[in-house]
């Protein structure tokens, strides 16, 4: 297993991305069948890390100056247009949480659109994806297909924009308390911009990743 550190961004009408759901902003949202499913994204087999980043050794992800393979599903590298709560989540280089983040290596994103769509395992909404068990690097990504098929049109990816910083306070993790202290003005202006936005598909939006051991 790998476990991922990840930030599900989708594009507004001018082309500029926005954060709206993570691995550690699910706290944050009622448990549904969407939400297990993508809690489950957290850690991945092995097969499928090969098959986003054409890398057969999870363990070389952790190795200065690796790179995804040539095969590679993902995109090497943080995205230039990255959101800023993205950025802060992921990138070594802030202050705030760099200890924490200084372990995730592998960085990259990954334009959904870009994941290939089986036809035999077409996606049923009331599939429990946590229940199969595939087993190969493809039928590894078909399943990670339905799962963000699944989550894309659920209300984990329209509910709220994502800024500012995630902090541990005490003994709870994930604290997203920069978007507890928004102004009533702020909160309405970010609701405003995320109802704008183009539907949440598999052309409008994108995970950004890092990898931790």
């Amino acid at each position: 297993m790998v476990t991922v550190h990840w930030i599900l961004e989708r594009r507004d009408a001018l082309g500029q991305w926005h954060a709206v759901l993570s691995h550690a902003s699910l706290d944050r949202h009622e448990i549904d069948d969407a939400a297990l499913v993508a809690m489950s994204l957290r850690d991945i087999r092995d097969d499928l890390f090969q098959g986003l980043t054409d890398e057969a050794s999870p363990e070389n992800a952790f190795i200065d100056g690796w790179h995804p393979g040539p095969n590679a599903l993902v995109r090497d590298g943080l995205p230039h247009d990255i959101s800023r709560y993205a950025l802060d989540l992921l990138s070594p280089s802030l202050n705030q949480g760099a200890a924490r983040r200084a372990s995730l290596r592998g960085h990259c994103h990954l334009d959904i659109c870009d994941l290939p769509l089986d036809a035999k395992h077409s996606f049923c909404p009331d599939t429990t994806l946590l229940s199969a068990t595939p087993s190969g690097a493809r039928d590894n990504l078909d399943h990670f297909r339905q799962c963000l098929d699944m989550i894309l049109p659920s209300s984990l990816a329209s509910t709220e924009i994502l800024t500012g910083a995630v902090a541990s306070v005490l003994w709870k993790p994930n604290q997203h308390l920069d978007m507890e202290q928004r102004s009533r003005h702020e909160i309405i202006a970010d609701r405003a911009k995320l109802h704008a936005m183009p539907p949440c598909t598999q052309d409008t939006s994108r995970l950004v990743m890092a990898f931790d051991e």
